[in-house]
């Protein structure tokens, strides 16, 4: 008897998982198509607007490809090693390809030292704010007047923008590329972009990167300006080399905007409540990677912005809106707290962001950058910190 109720006892357990099991599958099931329909709809929406915008661009201009030596140095150390340097910045006063997300293919004309200003910049005795940044503040995927730093200017009559940003740098880059630039430039405030989507990670890879590390040592430099000559031949040489083929601005831009399908592994994988239940947990990026942010930030100030203000703008990517937790995934507390310690400004536009917007309303798509609405947004808080 007791053997038999046993058994009974049993099969009513299975019975209750797989009836749990299943109504969870239901719930995940609903939940991921109404999400999915949802970003698809924006993505489509999105890829309409790209793609009357393209049927109206017509150019048949030759354009130099936009190339930039990042931490990823080793497609381009046979080139390091023949010149005996690492270039930060691009090749100098060329009509460059820079990417099509929004469906018109943007290029810019490169200022003398290989960066996305005008050359006149550098001769306006103007007090200057240089902005330090990745591709998102460089102006992927924005004509001239759509960038950040375009718009910024033109709401600020008495101080002009100097753009050190290059795409695909991280923190270490950054900083090498303004002790690099800046030394004999007159500016009083440097506005240094955070992008967590891929800062820390580049840091990671930069820190272990040969030519890169040496930057750690704050009298090092390869007094870069004065070897542009010398930059625009390294980037020549591998165009003669083929290894890079000129970009045509008709590139497949519809790449960006796939249409996200239903995994149906992940599905009974129960992928989408999971992700809620561990987004809504207090997991944590590595501290000692944190640290590592937080030196070379603070060695900078201390070394190179004695007498500017520097302030760190964190910037909005896709976990911020997808983490519950975003804040404390980062420590973003502990990186405010930290800085405000040693006299560092700190613009958190993730934190402000999350609560205002959702992700497709800054962004194109996956994968993408920064939508125009965005560009405008963050271009306003930037105005209003500076005033």
């Amino acid at each position: 008897m007791k053997i038999l109720f046993r058994k009974i006892y049993f099969w009513e357990i299975i019975l209750v998982l797989i009836s749990i099991y299943l109504t969870l599958l239901v719930v995940n099931f609903f939940l991921t198509k109404s999400i999915l329909e949802n970003d698809n709809k924006i993505i489509y929406n999105n890829l309409k607007k790209a793609q009357e915008s393209f049927s109206k661009y017509k150019s048949d201009k030759r354009f130099f490809p936009y190339l930039i030596v990042n931490h990823e140095t080793k497609k381009f150390e046979y080139y390091i090693n023949k010149y005996n340097f690492l270039p930060l910045s691009t090749i100098s006063n060329k009509n460059i390809y820079l990417c099509n997300e929004n469906g018109i293919p943007v290029n810019y004309f490169s200022d003398k030292f290989g960066f996305r200003n005008k050359n006149s910049i550098y001769s306006d005795d103007k007090e200057k704010i240089i902005f330090l940044g990745d591709s998102f503040i460089i102006g992927f995927c924005h004509e001239d007047p759509e960038t950040i730093s375009n718009i910024v200017y033109k709401n600020l009559k008495k101080k002009n923008i100097l753009n050190l940003s290059q795409g695909g740098t991280g923190p270490l880059t950054q900083l090498a590329t303004l002790r690099e630039y800046s030394y004999d430039i007159n500016f009083s405030h440097v506005f240094w972009f955070l992008f967590t989507g891929n800062d820390f990670i580049n840091l990671e890879q930069e820190l272990k990167n040969t030519y890169l590390k040496k930057y750690i040592d704050q009298s090092y430099s390869q007094n870069l300006k004065i070897k542009q000559n010398k930059i625009d031949n390294f980037y020549l040489d591998m165009i003669g080399d083929r290894m890079y083929s000129l970009v045509s601005p008709d590139n497949n831009f519809t790449k960006n905007y796939k249409q996200k399908k239903i995994n149906f592994i992940n599905l009974f994988k129960l992928r989408k409540i999971r992700e809620i239940i561990i987004s809504s947990k207090s997991v944590q990026i590595e501290k000692n990677l944190i640290d590592k942010y937080l030196d070379l930030v603070i060695k900078t100030k201390v070394n190179q912005l004695q007498d500017k203000n520097l302030t760190i703008v964190i910037l909005p990517e896709e976990r911020t809106f997808k983490l519950f937790h975003y804040d404390k995934y980062y420590r973003l507390n502990y990186i405010k707290k930290t800085l405000a310690q040693n006299n560092i400004n700190v613009l958190d536009l993730s934190s402000k962001y999350k609560k205002k917007y959702n992700f497709l309303d800054l962004y194109y798509s996956r994968y993408t950058h920064y939508n125009k609405n965005a560009q405008n947004i963050i271009a306003l808080d930037l105005i209003n910190s500076i005033k």
